[in-house]
């Protein structure tokens, strides 16, 4: 599947390997606001874009899959993220609630115990959104499991939008170590939410993980926005193809803290690779300079969005 549709790029200091849907954009390099010198920690990251059924034991099946090719490709990959509630399809007309509940699973159950086993024989870190059933209550999950088959972190979506498919969870962001970088783990629209947005400000994770549902994300705006306002890494994965009256068209990235989007992918269902460098700030300033950046690259970024908009009209 995936792994014959891949090809090479080479960029100093990370090695990125992208399918042909997949599109590169070589940040230009700040110097002293990130400095890539000056690097402490390494991160290995596949994030994946996946066709989903509406059978949660196809999806188990293709999740092994394409870990088992992404591990094939990177043998030195250290953590796979999947998007949000990729057992099923994300939501069917007149029945969204039924269907989910249909399929959701406790955690741990089947569907964390095949993940564990898998990322306990290749030695990483798994991420991928599931619907929970806990307590009789179904909620929007996303689970890390460890290197040693350990479920090491559950965030439930906070903010639902309106809909009555799953009961909201209580906890804005969900932190999680992972080989040393403190990670924060959000799912889709919880970014909209005002306390995840304090939360993540006042936790300074290093790394945002984002498991995604989302149809589409014209000119990346929304995308480039996020990534410009919380001074950390960005990886993001989502699903594709067309789920009852949707069609989600993969949309995933990869951004820098400078807010610069260094991987973007979309139009198929692949997985991508990113070797994430983390810089160490030679002063406390230097953060305070480069927040007075990205706050600057924010307010034009809104600018030229409101020139997209004008131009449509």
């Amino acid at each position: 599947m995936a792994r014959r549709r891949m090809l090479t790029t080479c960029i100093a200091p990370a090695v990125v390997v992208t399918a042909a849907g997949a599109t590169l954009v070589v940040a230009k390099r700040r110097g002293w606001l990130y400095d890539e010198s000056r690097i402490a920690k390494r991160l290995k990251v596949v994030s994946v874009s996946m066709r989903v059924d509406l059978d949660p034991r196809v999806n188990r099946l293709r999740m092994v899959d394409i870990v088992e090719a992404a591990r094939q490709a990177h043998p030195d990959v250290e953590l796979v993220l999947f998007g949000e509630a990729i057992l099923g399809w994300y939501s069917r007309k007149g029945k969204t609630a039924v269907y989910h509940r249909s399929i959701a699973e406790s955690i741990p159950g089947e569907t964390t115990a095949t993940i564990s086993r898998l990322a306990k024989e290749y030695s990483i870190y798994i991420s991928f959104g599931m619907s929970e059933l806990r307590e009789d209550l179904v909620y929007n999950s996303q689970v890390l499991i460890d290197p040693q088959g350990e479920i090491v972190a559950v965030h439930r979506k906070v903010n639902l939008q309106g809909s009555k498919s799953f009961q909201p969870g209580t906890v804005p962001v969900t932190l999680a170590q992972i080989k040393g970088v403190k990670t924060a783990i959000i799912i889709c629209s919880d970014i909209q939410d005002r306390k995840v947005r304090s939360e993540l400000a006042a936790q300074q994770p290093e790394l945002i993980l984002g498991s995604l549902a989302n149809p589409s994300d014209r000119n990346w705006f929304v995308n480039g926005m996020i990534a410009k306002m919380f001074d950390a890494w960005i990886v993001t994965a989502n699903r594709y193809g067309a789920e009852d009256g949707f069609f989600f068209d993969g949309q995933m990235v990869v951004a820098d803290p400078l807010g610069d989007l260094r991987l973007t992918a979309k139009d198929q269902a692949q997985f991508i690779f990113y070797d994430i460098g983390f810089s160490v700030d030679r002063s406390p300033a230097i953060k305070v300079f480069r927040r007075a950046y990205v706050g600057l690259s924010l307010a034009v970024h809104f600018i030229k969005g409101l020139g997209m908009l004008s131009s449509d009209n």
